[in-house]
């Protein structure tokens, strides 16, 4: 039998897994099949069984690990338990690569997938309906954190808890002073609140990519998808904050300290969230703006498949967008042709490096 904290954490978050990345194929537009750019429209009907067989089959390798991890003993091990939202991962992925590489070579067989690559022309300047202003209330909120342990910072006793035990019951404790009680509010929610603007904003600048059919409506739908999820990203930064804070006020004493599990409760209504906007969407927003026409006259389409990498890693030194939305999955994936990406990537391995040779005297 596998520990309480593992079957009661593991095997729910592996049903997440399986269950989302089964439905995937379904939130992605018609014209982005498996990662592969598709240029026939009756190919949406054509792949349908692609999406079917996709979902079957990876629902059937999440539930064969799931019982593996509940029925086999030598995998019902700590370490393979703590590793196996990993290995689901990684043979997803393994069986996303096979529907990829099958799609691709049957694309290949289809008429007009010579479309030869070209610029948009067109993107549609509609910034307006996304107020920068929204980029000030984590702030607010952030302010209004600190402001909060300003004035208990008195009550605080000299010598307060910072780490708990999954019983509630402090371990270990630090000395009173500004550094030590707001340090998980300055060294963990201003970086994380920073980086959060930072992503919304390089999604509201993110290119759009077109189907070529279409390619001024799916521009239109591509420029609303930025901006709903420039702000999803804003609202899923309150509850982290405020998880963050009520972390702090356990700390502080502001909130008893058998009540630190509840802590992490603010977090949990991200994935309700992000489940009830992605299928009104889908994926690059083509679910949106279902009855706007068509101007071919305003713009040309870009074919950009030799972008793509296995259809998941965009590599384009030629675009300056440090973000673009992913070709499988919801939401977007860096531009590995950036240097921003490389630097965003090596730099905090970098800090990790510099600080472990630090602590071992080596530097």
């Amino acid at each position: 039998m596998i520990p309480a904290f593992s079957a009661e954490i593991t095997v729910p978050t592996l049903i997440l897994i399986g269950i989302s990345y089964a439905v995937i194929p379904y939130l992605t537009p018609p014209y982005i099949q498996f990662g592969v750019r598709i240029y026939n429209e009756l190919d949406r009907f054509s792949f349908r069984k692609y999406r079917i067989g996709f979902a079957v089959v990876s629902t059937l390798f999440s539930a064969a690990l799931i019982l593996a991890i509940l029925f086999a003993s030598d995998l019902s091990e700590p370490i393979i338990v703590s590793i196996a939202p990993l290995i689901q991962l990684a043979g997803l992925f393994i069986v996303y690569l096979a529907f990829h590489y099958h799609v691709l070579a049957m694309r290949g067989e289809l008429p007009n997938a010579d479309v030869r690559e070209t610029a948009s022309a067109f993107i549609p300047n509609e910034e307006g309906s996304f107020r920068y202003l929204f980029l000030v209330v984590p702030w607010i909120f952030m302010f209004l954190y600190i402001l909060v342990g300003i004035l208990y910072y008195n009550s605080i006793p000299e010598r307060f808890p910072t780490h708990f035990g999954l019983n509630g019951v402090p371990n270990e404790y630090a000395t009173k002073s500004l550094l030590s009680v707001f340090s998980i509010l300055l060294f963990v929610g201003i970086p994380i609140t920073a980086l959060m603007e930072i992503i919304a904003i390089a999604i509201l600048h993110s290119r759009p990519f077109q189907n070529p059919s279409s390619p001024v409506k799916t521009a239109l739908q591509n420029s609303a998808f930025n901006r709903i999820n420039s702000s999803l990203i804003l609202a899923i930064s309150l509850p982290i904050q405020l998880t963050i804070f009520l972390a702090s006020a356990t700390t502080w004493g502001l909130i008893p300290h058998g009540y630190v599990s509840l802590a992490v409760l603010p977090t949990m209504i991200i994935v309700p969230i992000v489940l009830i906007v992605a299928p009104r969407t889908g994926q690059t927003g083509w679910k949106l703006y279902p009855g706007a026409a068509e101007k071919k006259d305003m713009a040309t389409a870009r074919n950009d498949d030799t972008k793509w990498k296995a259809g998941v890693f965009y590599v384009n030194r030629d675009d300056q967008s440090l973000l673009v939305p992913k070709r499988f999955g919801y939401g977007y994936t860096l531009n590995f042709g950036h240097l921003v990406t490389w630097m965003v990537l090596v730099l905090p391995i970098a800090v990790l490096v510099i600080a472990i040779l630090f602590t071992l005297h080596i530097l």
